[in-house]
């Protein structure tokens, strides 16, 4: 494999991202989106746009008789998530992660950015990339959506649980003025993390991911929805636009934090955050090309590169800006969630052509 050619289409693939990043860090600069309309846009992307692309994705990536060849896609997430959370779990408690950081952080560790999936596997699909002629190369997007299925159910009930678990072992300090405005939450702070799951369970990310996942295994439906003679087909055609917002926004945004992050106080030592930084840039790809190997070798893809390095990508790329919207929506940790993911990202630059490079020699 030309490592020249593994270059080319990486630099090429993220330079979307990194292009609506700087552009948030411009937007921010100029403060033509100041904090708080930010911080209510996050929500908005949250509860409003990442719904949709969910639903869309999901709902158009396969149909119930092709279940038995990408059923890996949809058990993954799970098998991944338990394993980065059992050595993340252990390596934040090694290095003295403070107790009341260390759910946030173990949420990102688990979780990865798989819509900056979309983008690199389009690069490697492309007339110049390494997958170039693969026929699977037309499902690359679908192999994504199915993936994101249980993976956005996690991320909106087990990832956002871990934020909102941080929060409470946070120390509150108001005077009595605040006392009633503190004490608002009481009662929510008392349940506990399985609670805390089952009322995430119901919120719009995992709703849509789950109307997704019906719509598409219903026989016929999702051919009423996406066949482009259909009469509806306006609906969807609506939701496809719309659901790119989520992709363009959440990077934009994710700018305009690290710009205002400037200044800012942070509780992470340049210790920690280096360790944990080169923990999710360098570690977790490496164990995610461990069980990218068992699986290829249990004949688990059946030799479908396409859909195993899509598989690859969504469990070793940076970490998910869903765990930035989680820090925005219980206000708290939002600082030290941008740093890290900052560096993680301005790392990932070098080391997305490594990993790359190791997948197409190994595989």
């Amino acid at each position: 494999m030309d490592i020249f050619l593994i270059l080319r289409t990486s630099v090429t693939g993220m330079f979307p991202t990194f292009t609506l990043v700087l552009t948030g860090v411009y937007f921010g600069y100029k403060n033509i989106m100041p904090k708080r309309t930010v911080d209510e846009l996050s929500k908005v992307l949250g509860n409003f746009f990442n719904p949709i692309f969910c639903f869309i994705y999901i709902s158009s990536s396969f149909e119930l008789s092709e279940l038995y060849l990408v059923w890996p896609l949809i058990v993954g997430p799970f098998l991944t998530a338990f394993v980065f959370s059992t050595i993340s779990f252990l390596y934040l408690k090694v290095i003295g992660m403070p107790k009341e950081m260390q759910n946030t952080f173990l949420g990102f560790l688990v979780f990865s950015n798989f819509g900056q999936a979309y983008i690199l596997i389009k690069g490697m699909c492309s007339s110049y990339g390494p997958l170039a002629n693969n026929s699977s190369c037309d499902d690359s997007f679908s192999y994504i959506s199915i993936f994101a299925f249980p993976q956005m159910i996690l991320m909106w009930t087990y990832g956002y649980s871990l934020s909102l678990s941080d929060k409470h072992k946070r120390p509150q300090v108001f005077d009595e003025s605040m006392k009633e405005i503190m004490c608002e939450n009481t009662e929510e702070q008392r349940l506990s993390l399985g609670k805390i799951i089952l009322q995430a369970l119901v919120k719009p990310n995992p709703l849509s991911c789950i109307l997704g996942m019906i719509t598409a295994m219903i026989p016929g439906l999702k051919n009423v929805f996406y066949n482009k003679s259909s009469i509806i087909y306006f609906i969807a055609d609506t939701g496809i636009f719309m659901s790119f917002n989520s992709l363009v926004l959440g990077q934009v945004t994710l700018g305009v934090y690290l710009y205002n992050m400037k200044g800012q106080r942070s509780d992470l030592t340049r210790k920690t955050l280096t360790l944990v930084v080169l923990f999710k840039s360098i570690v977790i790809p490496i164990v995610s090309l461990g069980i990218m190997y068992g699986f290829w070798v249990a004949g688990i893809f059946h030799d479908n590169k396409v859909m195993a390095y899509a598989f690859f990508l969504s469990i070793s790329t940076p970490a998910a800006i869903a765990t930035l919207l989680f820090a925005v929506i219980v206000q708290n940790r939002i600082n030290e969630i941008v740093e890290c993911i900052f560096w993680n990202y301005l790392v990932n630059i070098g080391t997305a052509v490594l990993w790359t490079f190791l997948f197409f020699y190994i595989f």
